[in-house]
């Protein structure tokens, strides 16, 4: 798919684009670069049955950053191309240029799991560009200020970055993170938890935190000695995919982006 580029735009300039995607009810976000890039799939939903489409070129785009995106070929013929597609549900496009989040924040939970510890009043702002990276009260964080792009949820062998990471939570993501230092075994007990709720747990090192494991999600964290600590299960059983974050529903393994993705996402907006 090759796009134009409105006025003001010159070769090589970087910009982030938005489309609606096929039959999820989300959108393509893209950074594209003048003149450079791969093409990309459409990104028009598929017609309901009994209906036509004579749009086949797909959805005009919206504007998420400056300079603005026109959608339309121009007196100075620049073209862009997609440098690379990431799929975010629809909340993103509402929200990317006021930089707030559509999420209805639910009351913190009272946790019912020894040794939770409960951080209530978090932010759910977008983070704008120049506002990476971002500095977080708890380590790992639990909430605030996060990236548009949410990461998928899945096993992970590096660091994540916590922008991202942050806005998994939201979604209802469980994010247990170890030391690096942690035994290989030990880690590979994680992985194993992990696929007890494949939508919505991540595993990832994290150097830094204060205790040997860690598992968080938005407002809410427990801090164990061992992977084998039954906390951990029980913290997945309680909260994995719920409404902690205001955001239920929304998904993040099938919906987040990769950790490629949200790196190169990430760095447009620095």
């Amino acid at each position: 798919m090759r796009l134009a580029v409105g006025e003001g735009f010159a070769a090589g300039d970087t910009v982030v684009v938005a489309g609606r995607r096929d039959g999820v009810g989300g959108i393509v976000i893209a950074v594209v670069t003048a003149g450079v890039g791969v093409a990309a799939a459409p990104v028009l939903p598929p017609p309901q049955a009994g209906t036509s489409r004579t749009r086949t070129s797909g959805a005009r785009p919206r504007r998420c950053t400056s300079p603005e995106w026109h959608g339309r070929q121009t007196s100075y013929g620049l073209s862009v191309r997609l440098t690379f597609a990431l799929v975010v549900p629809a909340l993103f496009l509402a929200a990317c240029g006021s930089g707030t989040s559509s999420a209805q924040p639910a009351s913190t939970p009272t946790p019912s799991i020894s040794g939770v510890q409960v951080y209530p009043g978090l932010s759910h702002a977008h983070l704008q560009k120049g506002q990476y990276p971002q500095s977080y009260a708890q380590s790992p964080p639990v909430g605030g200020p996060h990236s548009p792009a949410w990461l998928k949820c899945q096993v992970y062998t590096q660091e994540l970055p916590k922008e991202n990471a942050v806005h998994s939570e939201e979604h209802g993501g469980i994010w247990l993170t170890y030391q690096p230092s942690l035994a290989a075994s030990a880690v590979a007990k994680l992985a194993l938890l992990a696929q007890t709720n494949r939508e919505f747990v991540m595993v990832s090192p994290y150097n830094g935190q204060d205790a040997p494991v860690i598992a968080s999600t938005w407002g809410l964290q427990l801090k164990v000695q061992s992977s084998d600590d039954p906390g951990l299960l029980e913290f997945i059983r309680t909260y994995a995919g719920g409404a902690q974050g205001g955001e239920k529903g929304v998904g993040c393994a099938s919906t987040g982006v990769t950790l490629a993705q949200a790196l190169a996402f990430d760095a447009s907006q620095k």
